[in-house]
């Protein structure tokens, strides 16, 4: 199994589970269906081994619901589909340091989601730039 390509996903790792990803995985409009949590586990169900996610978000149609209550057990990546070709629905989330707003890792490590953080982010991710200007300055400066 794949398991997500080079992501491979772990206990303790922020997963967004697809809930039906063979139709897309779309994060906004109606087609957007998914939880959101933490992956707790391993499981073996019905012949199959399943990721155990405690969630934390839940949508579905675009709208956020209120998650049910229990763990979520969606197959694990690369695990042969009886629609054919393989599971890929659970993505590995990165968590923004300044909201907790889950979030797939492009080149940030802020989430940039004006409905979250993204007044906060752009405040640390400017004391960051001032902090590493100061250490070059330092570096340099002792040369």
């Amino acid at each position: 199994m794949n398991n997500n390509g080079n992501n491979e996903i772990k206990v303790g790792d922020t997963v967004r589970s697809h809930d039906f990803p063979f139709h897309g995985k779309d994060e906004s409009g109606e087609r957007a269906c998914y939880v959101e949590g933490i992956v707790t586990g391993f499981e073996r169900i019905e012949g199959c081994e399943r990721y155990v996610i405690e969630a934390t978000r839940r949508v579905f149609g675009g709208k956020e619901v209120e998650a049910e209550e229990g763990p979520f057990y969606p197959p694990v990546n690369g695990t042969k589909s009886w629609l054919g070709g393989e599971t890929d629905g659970v993505e590995k989330l990165t968590v923004c340091a300044m909201c907790g707003h889950a979030f797939k890792l492009d080149e940030d490590l802020h989430c940039w989601d004006e409905d979250y953080c993204s007044e906060e982010c752009e405040d640390q991710d400017r004391a960051i730039m001032r902090a590493d200007a100061a250490r070059d300055a330092a570096k340099y400066g002792e040369l």
